[in-house]
């Protein structure tokens, strides 16, 4: 019984180091994106993993190059 505790024990302490080191190797993938340039550029990589740094909005730098006509 001592035996089944301790494999227990030593595979739930292995699932949370595993759980807890794979979003540090994650967040180490992302690509930021800080501008409307960044963002833009999204589409030359479609399958990268982004994620978005600072509010872009009509009053961010570099709106009215990138969004046009209400859109891209």
């Amino acid at each position: 019984m001592k035996t089944k505790h301790r494999i227990l024990s030593l595979v739930l302490i292995l699932s949370q180091l595993l759980a807890y080191s794979l979003p540090a190797h994650a967040a180490d993938s992302l690509i930021p994106i800080y501008s409307w340039s960044d963002l833009n550029n999204i589409r030359n990589n479609m399958s990268g993993a982004y994620i978005l740094m600072n509010d872009l909005n009509e009053s961010s730098a570099g709106y009215d190059v990138y969004v046009r006509n209400g859109g891209w």
